[in-house]
This record gives C-alpha cells, structure tokens and sequence, in this order.
C-alpha cells in the first residue's frame, strides 16, 4: 500500500497521511488546523478589545460585538441620529403630522362674514380666513370692485356736506384773517406746542359745525392735523 506525503499549509513541513485519513487534509497537526480554523471561523472572539464611543468619545470595552456605545443611552442616541439622516423624509412627516394634530384642536370655529354661517377654518390660513367657501368670498368682494372710485366719490360727497352745513350756519372767515390767525399764533399749535413747517395748521371749528357752531373768527383756532383730529368732535 502506497503512503501519501502531503506539505502542511501552515508550517510547511513535509508529513505521511494516516491509514484512514481523508485525501483532502492539508495539516499536519492539530495545532496548525486549530491556528487556520481559529482565524477563519473564531473572529468574533476577537471583538474584546477598547474601543471608542461614537456618541461621546470614550474608551469602553464592548460587552457584544455590535456594540457601539460606552453605554445604552449613548448607543440609542447615535442609532437614533444615524435612522434619521437615513429616514430624514419619515421624520418630517411624522412632526408634520403631530403639529397638524395638535394645532386641530387649538382650532376656534367662526361665522362666514357672508353667509354668517358657523364654519372651521383650514390649517393653512387659519387666522386669516374670513369666508366658508370661494364663492361666499367672490361675492362679498364683488360688492368693493371699483372700491378707490367708491372712497373718491364719499369723499367728495362729505366735502360738499359739510360746505353746506358751514353756508347754512352762517359766518364768513377770508384767507387774509386766516394768515393773520397764524401769525398772530407765531405758527404754532396751541395743544402740542409745535411748529410750522413740522407740522401742517388746519383751521379747527372751537364749536362744532356739526352742533351748530358759526364759520367765523371767534369760532376758529389754528391746530395741527393729529391734535384736530385727536380733538374731533368734543
């Protein structure tokens, strides 16, 4: 019976098969299969050493070899950190929709200024939406078209009102008396104690046109527009 001699892979040395040996063997020894099986099929032993947290950067010695945190907060904060840059698109939905939910029920329902029907307003423009629909909106609008002619021509009509109302009161104050008014005043409001050119005088009825009050000298007292206006008809 031939004897086969085979080179070990490991120590390269020269060695006999055994009677019932498999052809196939490649080792001459135990130790040099266990040194190549070792490295093959045992690396997960090797997992046992100091690493670095990749959360907060320190040294740690794993407890499993997918271990990548000193600690599980550490290593739940990283996963969690690394599924969102990943799943970056879930998590906006997922806010999106918590917000949504939540600003529902902060939601108040209010009366169309139309149709004063009680209606629910739309996320979007919640606060700024007056109308239910388009159409009640469209229609409301439609009234205010030419809505600058409309404002042009009130004006003009309560211009000529109070022209009237002043002609049928009675009295007469002329430019000239105006002038001398104002100089007479040193060009200054007597309420704020300003002057022109800051502030722009406007003739100021001390009793109202409307109550009655004459379009004359002794009714008349220069004021600026703002102490006018704050003045109005008291």
């Amino acid at each position: 019976m031939k004897t086969l001699s085979k080179i070990c892979s490991v120590c390269e040395t020269k060695f006999v098969l055994k009677k019932f040996a498999s052809k196939n063997t490649k080792f001459c020894s135990i130790k040099c299969r266990s040194k190549v099986y070792y490295q093959k099929y045992y690396q997960h032993f090797l997992w046992k050493k100091e690493r670095i947290c990749k959360q907060c950067d320190n040294k740690f010695i794993p407890n499993n070899p997918r271990q990548i945190g000193c600690s599980k907060i550490c290593s739940k904060r990283f996963t969690r950190k690394t599924w969102k840059k990943k799943n970056w698109r879930k998590v906006l939905d997922t806010e999106n929709a918590r917000a949504k939910k939540k600003a529902r029920q902060d939601w108040h329902r209010k009366d169309c200024k139309e149709c004063k029907k009680n209606f629910l307003p739309n996320l979007v423009n919640k606060n700024q939406q007056l109308f239910c629909n388009v159409k009640c909106r469209e229609k409301f609008w439609r009234r205010w078209e030419n809505l600058s002619d409309y404002r042009k021509s009130k004006k003009r009509f309560e211009v000529a009102e109070r022209k009237d109302r002043v002609r049928a009161n009675g009295g007469k104050f002329t430019f000239q008396e105006w002038e001398q008014m104002k100089k007479d005043y040193d060009y200054t409001c007597p309420i704020c104690k300003r002057k022109e050119p800051e502030i722009k005088l406007v003739r100021d009825h001390i009793f109202p046109v409307i109550k009655g009050g004459k379009h004359c000298k002794s009714n008349i007292q220069p004021l600026c527009i703002s102490c006018n206006c704050r003045k109005h008809d008291n």
